[in-house]
């Protein structure tokens, strides 16, 4: 009964063991996937160092391209500034021709009064003298003749004079329409580059503020994962350390079961040297024993079962483990591929070397935490093993113990 208690505790411990095994290999699969989403975090990284490159390269295309339009403000500004020069030269100049003709329209009534005192005096003394009246009329004709040619000149002069002040006047015109012109065009550009630049920042704002909150949401959704995967290794652990604790036990149960065996062999050894002495004795105790043993046999047949159905329980047990492992291990792939295709579709700004320093620490951290769990199983896992194996040879022993001592 000992031996049939031991050989299922044992087989127990082999399922354990391979249970172990499977947990081991689940673990293996889980580190990979980390190690997955570490380099596709890495990737995401990148791809963010990448878009505020990018966005610093726009940030300096638009600063240029506002300088360039400042620039060109001020150019059409100083040439404004030169137009409204050469407008206030061309006015200085129109005064100055409207001064110069003011003047010749006084010399001109200045001559008419001289000539019609002259004419005053002539008719005059043309009552007087008839001589004298003919030399005057002679002097007043061409006097007259001189002032009618003095007029012409003037007027022509004055005409002149009008035409190049309603050109110039045409010309300030021009220039006053050109320079408001300029000062719009000025405007415009400045207030198209200013809206652009806000458009610019405001759409960097946006982007930014939405990987921000993408790169957190991703980074609580990391740290949420490493602490299920440090429970789940803690787990494995305690499981581990139990198994462990089972298997001394069970080495402590063996080294009893030898020492009852050998004892029992002592008991053999004296009945064999009490039934040489009595034969009849021996005989009866030789039925009895048979008897014994044929409901030892029955009872070792119903513990073969009992054995059986128990492997089998523990085959749809670990079946049903497997697919719960399965299950939520596909639907863990299916959530992290979900969230890396959508961490994919946008590529975020963040500035976040602090974050990235303390991710690659902990990332550091988990591994060796993972790499000593791994050579903690791998280190009970051979330990179990050998005692299997120890308690296998034992057994076989016994067996052939019982072989060699059986009647």
């Amino acid at each position: 009964m000992k031996e049939q208690a031991f050989e299922r505790k044992i087989v127990s411990l082999e399922a354990e063991a391979r249970r172990l095994a499977e947990q081991e290999q689940t673990a293996g699969q889980l580190r990979g996937q980390l190690r997955d989403l570490e380099s596709r975090y890495q990737n995401l990284q990148k791809a963010l160092q990448e878009q505020e490159l990018q966005s610093e390269r726009e940030r300096t295309t638009t600063a240029e391209e506002l300088r360039l339009k400042v620039e060109e403000a001020g150019v059409a500004r100083r040439r404004a500034h030169e137009l409204e020069l050469q407008l206030d030269q061309e006015q200085r100049k129109h005064a100055q021709l409207v001064a110069t003709c003011e003047a010749s329209r006084r010399e001109q009534v200045k001559l008419q009064q001289e000539l019609e005192a002259a004419e005053a005096q002539a008719r005059a003394a043309e009552l007087e003298v008839p001589e004298e009246t003919l030399r005057l009329k002679e002097e007043i004709a061409k006097v007259r003749a001189s002032v009618l040619a003095e007029r012409e000149q003037h007027a022509r002069a004055v005409k002149a004079l009008e035409e190049k002040f309603q050109e110039a006047d045409l010309t300030s015109k021009r220039r006053e329409a050109k320079l408001a012109q300029l000062e719009e065009e000025h405007r415009e550009s400045l207030q198209e580059a200013l809206e652009a630049r806000e458009q610019a920042e405001q759409r960097l704002a946006a982007e930014n503020a939405a990987l921000r909150a993408q790169l957190e949401a991703a980074e609580r959704e990391s740290e949420f994962k490493r602490h299920n995967w440090r429970e789940r290794e803690a787990a494995l652990m305690k499981q581990v350390e139990a198994a462990v604790e089972r298997v001394e036990s069970v080495n402590d149960e063996l080294v009893q079961c030898q020492v009852s065996q050998e004892e029992i062999e002592r008991r053999l050894a004296d009945s064999k040297r009490e039934q040489q002495q009595r034969d009849a004795a021996s005989q009866a105790a030789c039925q009895k024993s048979e008897q014994e043993l044929a409901v030892l046999r029955e009872k070792v047949t119903l513990l073969d079962k009992e054995r059986s159905e128990l492997a089998s329980a523990a085959e749809v047990a670990k079946a049903h483990l497997r697919k719960q492992d399965e299950y939520w291990l596909d639907a863990e792939r299916s959530s992290w591929a979900k969230e890396t295709e959508e961490a994919k579709g946008r590529l975020c700004l963040m500035q976040a070397d602090k974050a990235a320093l303390a991710g690659e620490e902990q990332r550091r951290s988990s591994a060796s935490r993972a790499s000593n769990g791994l050579r903690q199983m791998q280190k009970l896992a051979s330990v179990t093993k050998k005692a299997l194996q120890k308690s296998k040879v034992r057994r076989q022993e016994q067996r052939d113990r019982r072989h060699f001592h059986a009647p």
